[in-house]
C-alpha cells in the first residue's frame, strides 16, 4: 500500500486478521522497515517487500518501536534473511532481542498456549547487528531522517520516530490502537488507547503525547493500523480514554480483583463510548483482543502501585 511521500505499508495479517498490524518501508537510498510482526507474519512481510521490489539482502535497517512480539518478535528469523541489515531498537530493549528467553517468557504468561499459534518462534538477533537509538538521536536514509524519540507509557522499552521528509510520526502503541472503517463497518476512525501489560503508566502516556504533540506532526502512524490524518484527535483521544480506563480500574480495585471483571467493565464502557463518538461495531469481537490486553494490563498496574 503507497502511503505518499515514499512510504509504503504492508499488511503483517497478525492472527490471520486484515488491518490489525502494519510494516512500513522506506524503499528509498538506504532501505529500511518499521516493525517486523511475529515470525508468522514473515511470509506477508516478505511478499509485500517482493512486490515493492525489495530484495531481504537489500534491507539496510530493521526498526522496531519496541520489543512486544506483535512489532518485533519476527525479528530474529528476518534478519537471517538480510544479511547487510542493522536493527534499530531502544536502549531498553535491545538486551530483550539479543537474549529474547525473559520476553518469551513473559508473553506466555499473557497469550499462554496460544503465544505459538499467535507469533510463532522467537530467534535471538545477534550482538553485533544490534544498534541502539537513544532519544533525540538520528537516522539518516539519504532522502529523509528519521529521529527517535523516547515515548514510554505503553512500554518502557518504546520510542516514535519523526520522518523529515513526511513529517509524520510512528507511534507504534504510543499513541493508541486505530480501528479503521475496514475492522468495524463504520465511517469514522476510532482510537484506543493500549494500556496492555507490563509497562502501562498513565502519567507517563500523558507525557508521551504532549511529547509527540510538541513536533507538530502531520501524520500519526499506528503499529495498528496505517494512518491518522486527524492528529489532534487521535492524541486527545488517547489521553482521555487513558484517564477513562484508570478511573474505571481505580473504581473497581480491591485485593481479589481479577483482569476478567475489568474486561466486562471495560468492554461495556469503550462501547457505550465508541456508540456515542462513531457507532457500534459490525462484531463487538474486533475489540475482544485490545480489551483482554489493556485489562490485564490495567490490574497489573493497580497491583504495582498497591505494592508501591
Amino acid at each position: 500500500m503507497n502511503l505518499g511521500d515514499g512510504i509504503f505499508m504492508v499488511d503483517l495479517m497478525e492472527r490471520g486478521l486484515q488491518g490489525r498490524t502494519g510494516s512500513y518501508v522506506f524503499p528509498g537510498s538506504k532501505k529500511a522497515l518499521i516493525e517486523t510482526g511475529g515470525s508468522v507474519s514473515l511470509p506477508h512481510l516478505l511478499r509485500g517487500l517482493d512486490e515493492l521490489g525489495l530484495k531481504p539482502e537489500e534491507i539496510d535497517y530493521i526498526i522496531v518501536t519496541h520489543i512486544h512480539l506483535d512489532h518485533a518478535g519476527g525479528t530474529g528469523s528476518l534478519i537471517q534473511r538480510c544479511p547487510k541489515a542493522q536493527v534499530i531498537v531502544h536502549p531498553r530493549g535491545a538486551r530483550h532481542l539479543i537474549d529474547p528467553s525473559r520476553l518469551v517468557a513473559g508473553a506466555r504468561t499473557v497469550y499462554g498456549d496460544q503465544l505459538d499459534t499467535f507469533y510463532g518462534e522467537v530467534l535471538p538477533v545477534p550482538e553485533e547487528r544490534v544498534q541502539i537509538k537513544g532519544h533525540g538521536e538520528t537516522l539518516d536514509l539519504g532522502d529523509r531522517v528519521l529521529t527517535f524519540y523516547d515515548t514510554p507509557g505503553h512500554a518502557k522499552h518504546h520510542f516514535s520516530i519523526h520522518d523529515s521528509r513526511s513529517g509524520a510520526v510512528f507511534t507504534g502503541d504510543t499513541a493508541g490502537v486505530r480501528f479503521h472503517p475496514e475492522l468495524t463497518g463504520l465511517n469514522a476512525d476510532y482510537i484506543l488507547p493500549s494500556t496492555s501489560p507490563s509497562d502501562f503508566d498513565p502519567e507517563a502516556v500523558h507525557q508521551s503525547i504532549r511529547l509527540l504533540r510538541s513536533l507538530k506532526p502531520t501524520k500519526v502512524f499506528h503499529g495498528h493500523f496505517g494512518a491518522s490524518e486527524d492528529v489532534e484527535r487521535v492524541f486527545s483521544e488517547t489521553e482521555r480514554l487513558t484517564d477513562a480506563f484508570v478511573e474505571l480500574a481505580e473504581r473497581l480495585d480491591r485485593p481479589d480483583l481479577q483482569w476478567e471483571e475489568i474486561a466486562t467493565a471495560l468492554k461495556s464502557l469503550v462501547l457505550q463510548d465508541m456508540e456515542k463518538q462513531v457507532g457500534l461495531p459490525r462484531d463487538p469481537q474486533v475489540l475482544d483482543p485490545d480489551i483482554t490486553l489493556n485489562s490485564m494490563g490495567l490490574l497489573h498496574w493497580l497491583r504495582t502501585r498497591r505494592q508501591r
